[in-house]
C-alpha cells in the first residue's frame, strides 16, 4: 500500500473516531441550579398591570378614606425580585412610591423594601413566607415625624395572594410618642385586581 493511500485511510479513521467520542467525555458546562423557589415563583406570577382599591385609616376610630389607582409590577434579575411602582393621588397622604419584594433562600426570610417620595428613608422589612396560604408577612420598626411629633413605629405588612389576578395587602401599625401609645390597628388595605 502506498503512502498516499495509507495517509488517506489514517485520516478517515481519525475523523471517524473523533465523530464517535461519547458526549459524556467531551467537556460540558454543568447545569446552573435555579435560584427560584416557591416564593419567587409566586411573586413572579404577580407581574403585570393592576387596578387598586385602597382604604386608609388615619387613626383607629376614623372612617376610612378610599381611593383608586393603578400599579405596574415587573420582575427583576431573572425573576429573583418583584418591583411595584405606584402613586397615591387622593387622601391626606398623597405620594409616589416603589415596593421591592424578594425572598432570601439562605435565611428563609421574605424581604420588602419601600421607597416613598415623602421620606428620605428606605423602609426595610423582613418576615415569613407561608407557601400553603400564599402569604407574605413582613415587619419593621422605625422612627418617623408627623405633624411635628416624633413616633416610634412598629409595622406589620401582610400580602395575601388569592390568585395571579387578585391580591390583598394589609398594613398594621402601632405608634408610640412622648404623650402616649396607639396600639396596633389596620392602617391601610389595598386590593389588587389585574387589568384585563
Amino acid at each position: 500500500m502506498n503512502n498516499r493511500i495509507r495517509t488517506a485511510l489514517l485520516a478517515v479513521v481519525t475523523l471517524a473516531l473523533v465523530g464517535i467520542v461519547p458526549a459524556s467525555s467531551q467537556e460540558q458546562k454543568p447545569e446552573k441550579p435555579s435560584l427560584l423557589g416557591p416564593a419567587h415563583k409566586l411573586l413572579g406570577s404577580l407581574v403585570g398591570d393592576f387596578d387598586t382599591d385602597t382604604r386608609m385609616w388615619m387613626k383607629p376610630d376614623a372612617e376610612p378614606v378610599a381611593s383608586k389607582s393603578s400599579v405596574k409590577r415587573v420582575a427583576l434579575l431573572d425573576g429573583l425580585f418583584l418591583r411595584e411602582n405606584y402613586e397615591v393621588k387622593d387622601g391626606p397622604y398623597a405620594h409616589k412610591g416603589e415596593i421591592n419584594w424578594g425572598y432570601n433562600s439562605a435565611t428563609g426570610k421574605a424581604q420588602y423594601v419601600q421607597l416613598v417620595s415623602s421620606s428620605p428613608a428606605m423602609n426595610i422589612y423582613e418576615g415569613e413566607f407561608d407557601e400553603k396560604a400564599g402569604a407574605f408577612t413582613v415587619r419593621s420598626a422605625y422612627k418617623m415625624t408627623w405633624g411635628g411629633t416624633e413616633y416610634d413605629v412598629k409595622t406589620r405588612i401582610l400580602l395575601t395572594v388569592e390568585s395571579a389576578d387578585k391580591q390583598k395587602l394589609e398594613i398594621f401599625s402601632a405608634y408610640e410618642h412622648k404623650d402616649g401609645k396607639i396600639p396596633e390597628y389596620r392602617e391601610i388595605e389595598v386590593t389588587y385586581t389585574r387589568k384585563k
